[in-house]
């Protein structure tokens, strides 16, 4: 499968080989592309605007090509542990990416099926005003109860919100005379914010004109505003509307004798008496236990219904939850029933016993493998790559499940802020791994693991890639990286023999991004490239001396002599020299014979003040450069130049790039066969070859 891409940032032409069903790794130095092309690729699956991919100083609009249609694409990059992780918990959706698997949809979707008729008749509109009246009576009461010699006395406190808006049941009698004819604006439903509005209105007055009609006012105006502002208070007025309303609304439940005494109290502007309190706590204490019952029923969940039969108290739950139909008897007949139809759902599940049992012991067992499943998989994860903590995944609601961190044997739960940045990396990946695993066509890892340690590197790759149960076997995946650690372990560890021929090298050479595969014997041991170009002959003197000192550094530390013979070539020193004690001093005879001795053993021909003459031309520099055959060559041969004729100091940074970052020091034991990839940056190899041009 190939992708094509054109106008992608960077990028002027250029497309990826694609393994489909394997791990296509791309490896390839910053600076590429590769993150831009994961984004483009990303944006062009889901449809989305590509411009916002275009170069900054270009109208060209990117386009990208696949020769197969894929339906869905998942991403893994910064964005996403951004987005997606280490929230609320450590996993922003654990429902979706660790619980909803098919096998668990299906089991939900039997336990659903069987308790439809519950669901249904419990979540009718009626049933939905029922529990909100019942909550608004209960919600309005509150109790003191006494035990005394006498008996039992029940009392309303006066800080309910029943007893505050009682106190203004009967306007007539609290109004004044000059404020009756409003009397009908303060008994409205709405009599708290006409009066809200009737205070500001007050305000705004200039003269004797209405400032909303603009007719006369009366003469006693500012009497009748100061009667009802001192006779009322908003919040008052408020209360009492809420409380008649309440009452209004649960009187329905009630028989007819029931029904007075309830009047009778609300509109009384007297105290709550003892028996009239008890009359209200025993109508409170029905609608309470009605009320418990519906919510039960209407909150009744599938983690619940697990739950409740792990424990064995689910038919006890549903038989106590029947609903009490004599309480509901003086409603409406359809009503009526429809309450009855909750009851009649509740005595169906009941006589299917059997079928609750298998159904539900199915989902339970379906859920808590899948928990189990997942959070052994978590932390087999964190155990082998040395990190000191474990997940456990709490079951909240059906579609709310928590994923909590924290350390082996404490119970403290972990945030982001306590792990180091390779952990946090570490866990994202790995719980970017399970949401990966569901159905996507393409999954792309933009650089998962260059900030790990080898240990969790060779973790991560085995764990996502080889494992028998890894979840990336046998799908397309793209892996972008800068890390040559991983084609080492890909191609020389065992345990990824069967994706090591999916390697390939990525490179931008002026605009031309080209994706050439990694072949085994492309990968070459870097100790015998260089022994094997110190030896050469058909190569300059200043190539095999440079990959000899290279060879000698990391063989054989301990030869001091011939190092520092071909050092002091390389400083263009007249006469070998030495450090000692921090100080350059010369080499006695005896130490030069040794190092020569040593250094004829790759380079028979040697003597020091030929080549010293040699390396002091800038032609012969020149000259060697413009036939070096690999960008690696050019920039050693280049070292020389520099050293020969320096840069002036604004050109420091390059001067940097030159001595530190390809100096041998900085060479891995394994490396790509430097005259088939390009591994230096091209803009690097564009100025070195300026400075030679020039």
């Amino acid at each position: 499968m190939k992708i094509e891409f054109n106008n992608l940032g960077v990028i002027e032409h250029g497309n990826l080989e694609i393994i489909e069903n394997s791990i296509n790794v791309k490896y390839g130095i910053n600076g590429t592309g590769k993150s831009t092309i994961a984004k483009g690729i990303e944006k062009s699956i889901k449809g989305e605007d590509l411009s916002v991919l275009k170069k900054y100083d270009s109208d060209l609009v990117p386009t990208i090509q696949i020769d197969k249609n894929f339906s869905n694409v998942i991403v893994f990059n910064q964005e996403y542990v951004n987005q997606y992780l280490f929230h609320e918990d450590i996993v922003n959706n654990s429902f979706e990416i660790l619980i909803n698997t098919d096998e668990y949809k299906l089991a939900l979707k039997r336990i659903n099926n069987l308790f439809f008729d519950l669901v249904n008749s419990i979540s009718s509109s009626d049933i939905k005003t029922i529990i909100e009246e019942l909550t608004g009576f209960k919600n309005s009461l509150d109790f003191k109860i006494k035990e005394t010699k006498k008996g039992t006395t029940y009392s309303v406190p006066a800080t309910t919100k029943f007893a505050k808006g009682k106190k203004l049941s009967n306007l007539s009698v609290l109004i004044t005379e000059d404020a009756k004819p409003y009397q009908s604006l303060l008994e409205a439903n709405n009599n708290f914010e006409w009066h809200k509005w009737f205070e500001n209105g007050i305000k705004l007055l200039t003269g004797k004109k209405c400032p909303f009609c603009l007719n006369d006012l009366p003469e006693n105006f500012e009497k009748i505003c100061a009667d009802i502002n001192n006779t009322f208070k908003t919040t008052a007025l408020k209360q009492n509307v809420e409380v008649k309303n309440v009452v209004y609304k649960i009187k329905k439940y009630f028989d007819d004798n029931t029904k007075k005494e309830v009047d009778n109290i609300v509109n009384s502007n007297d105290k709550v008496s003892s028996d009239e309190a008890k009359l209200l706590y025993s109508l409170y204490v029905l609608c309470e236990q009605e009320l418990n019952k519906l919510n039960n029923l209407s909150n009744l969940s599938v983690i619940q219904i697990k739950e409740k039969y792990d424990n064995n108290i689910l038919v006890d739950f549903l038989k106590e939850n029947k609903l009490s139909m004599d309480f509901y008897s003086h409603l409406e007949k359809d009503v009526f029933e429809k309450i009855n139809n909750v009851n009649n759902s509740i005595d169906n599940l009941i006589s299917k016993d059997k079928d609750i049992k298998n159904i539900t012991q199915e989902f339970s067992q379906k859920l808590n493998f899948c928990i189990l499943n997942k959070s052994q998989y978590i932390n087999d994860f964190l155990r082998i790559s040395g990190i000191p903590y474990e997940v456990k995944i709490q079951a909240l609601g059906d579609k709310n499940y928590k994923t909590i961190l924290k350390p082996i044997c404490v119970e403290k739960i972990i945030s982001k802020d306590d792990l180091s940045y390779g952990e946090r990396n570490a866990i994202s990946l790995i719980l970017f791994s399970l949401e990966a695993e569901q159905n996507y066509d393409l999954i792309i890892l933009d650089d998962p693991v260059s900030s790990f340690d080898n240990n969790k590197k060779f973790a991560i790759l085995y764990y996502l890639f080889t494992k028998d149960n890894a979840v990336f076997k046998n799908k397309t995946v793209i892996l972008f990286t800068h890390d040559f650690d991983i084609i080492i372990d890909l191609m020389y560890k065992d345990n990824f023999r069967n994706i090591n021929d999916s390697c390939s090298f990525v490179s931008n050479q002026n605009g031309i991004f080209t994706d050439i595969r990694i072949k085994k014997d492309w990968v070459c041991n870097t100790l015998r490239q260089w022994e094997k170009k110190s030896k050469n002959t058909g190569l300059n003197i200043l190539l095999r001396l440079v990959n000899l000192r290279k060879y000698l550094q990391y063989s054989n530390p301990k030869e001091n002599d011939a190092f520092n013979i071909i050092s002091s070539l390389e400083h263009l020193y007249d006469t070998p020299k030495k450090k000692e004690c921090g100080e350059l001093i010369d080499m006695n005879e005896d130490e030069i014979n040794d190092g020569i001795s040593t250094i004829m053993e790759y380079i028979n021909n040697f003597d020091y003040e030929d080549i010293l003459s040699k390396l002091k031309s800038s032609s012969n520099l020149i000259k060697w450069y413009k036939s070096a055959t690999s960008s690696i060559d050019k920039l050693q041969i280049m070292r020389a130049y520099l050293y020969l004729n320096p840069l002036k100091a604004e050109d420091q940074v390059f001067m940097s790039f030159i001595t530190e970052s390809y100096h041998y020091e900085n060479n891995e034991m394994i490396s790509l066969d430097e005259k088939r990839y390009n591994i230096i940056p091209n803009y690097i190899i564009k100025i070195c070859d300026s400075i030679i041009g020039n």
